[in-house]
């Protein structure tokens, strides 16, 4: 049998037998949570009596991508991806079923992200989708769906010298001081424009075959740097492409519009509601946005203005710095 690795991600230590091909930040140490891949349903007394709490979507072949919870074994979620994996979710292990083998690459997808930050929610932690980098020692998280830009602005502020803290999940924690950004993993997911734009024409691997996504290393032999340790989060950013935008804006949001932003960019939103967390996650938020600030960044569109972003979000940044010094 392999032994176990163990690996640091969002604040939170793994420990897994599985052949991970994200680069991951080596660990040592009791675990948190223990990543189990099976070959069969780990507790097949399981469904009896299990019970959707929320479907996402139907898929073809009439299963759903759903969340179920046992009413016997109420410590345990299953999240179920239509026919092809149940991955379920407890307090001390994260166990693995995948159905169809090919979609391996898939599985690594799904745990680092939706599963993980399900994971992070129901330990209290916040999970929201971000991409996050330390500038001057303090965390920027840049929210957003995919494809709005988070990853472009991150790798441009990357290219600055700013060191990447997390691609997806920006996981916060609080400490005496305030809310703590924890780092992710050293790898970005670009698509292939973003990587001939920064780092070339490498030879990446894909994060999954259907997608023209890659794999991109960061830190030693890759691309920027990698901020391991968690640092202060200064800021929320929502980074919004304006097509008629001449010059880059930012706009304070009140309270209520941030926690709502926050609640919009975050992994399963709805999922979250269904597990009895809406009420523990509001409460998380609202005490993030009093002392973090949120803002709305209108900016112009195409990566030849990329550079003038970063230009004002590094002032930005440094503005509030200064007021909070």
């Amino acid at each position: 049998m392999t032994s176990p690795s163990i690996y640091r991600a969002y604040g939170i230590t793994l420990e897994s037998t599985y052949p991970f091909r994200f680069s991951l930040s080596r660990a040592s140490g009791a675990p948190d949570v223990r990543i189990r891949v099976v070959d069969e349903s780990p507790r097949p007394d399981f469904w009896d009596g299990a019970r959707p709490v929320h479907i996402e979507s139907q898929g073809e072949d009439g299963l759903a991508d759903a969340i179920f919870l046992n009413d016997d074994i109420a410590d345990i979620a299953v999240l179920r991806f239509a026919s092809a994996a149940d991955i379920y979710i407890g307090r001390e292990t994260i166990a693995c079923h995948l159905k169809k083998p090919h979609l391996t690459d898939a599985l690594e997808v799904w745990l680092f992200g939706p599963v993980l930050a399900i994971w992070l929610e129901r330990r209290g932690v916040l999970a929201l989708h971000a991409a996050s980098v330390s500038v001057d020692g303090a965390g920027i998280g840049m929210l957003a769906t995919s494809q709005s830009g988070k990853s472009t602005l991150a790798a441009a502020m990357m290219e600055r010298g700013h060191p990447l803290l997390t691609d997806d999940i920006l996981a916060v924690t609080t400490s005496a001081s305030g809310p703590v950004a924890q780092p992710g993993y050293p790898q970005m997911r670009l698509w292939s424009d973003q990587v001939q734009r920064w780092v070339g024409e490498a030879d990446l691997p894909r994060v999954v075959p259907h997608l023209d996504k890659r794999r991109v290393p960061v830190g030693v032999d890759g691309f920027g740097t990698f901020q391991s340790d968690p640092v202060p989060l200064r800021a929320l950013l929502i980074p919004e492409r304006g097509p008629d935008a001449q010059d880059v804006a930012f706009r304070r949001l009140s309270p209520t519009e941030a926690i709502m932003e926050c609640i919009r960019h975050s992994f399963l939103p709805q999922s979250i509601h269904a597990l009895g967390l809406s009420a523990q996650r509001q409460e998380a938020l609202a005490t993030l946005v009093r002392t973090v600030p949120a803002y709305a960044c209108i900016y112009p569109d195409g990566l030849d203005r990329v550079s003038e972003v970063v230009d004002a979000i590094e002032q930005q940044v440094r503005l509030l710095a200064q007021k909070a010094a």
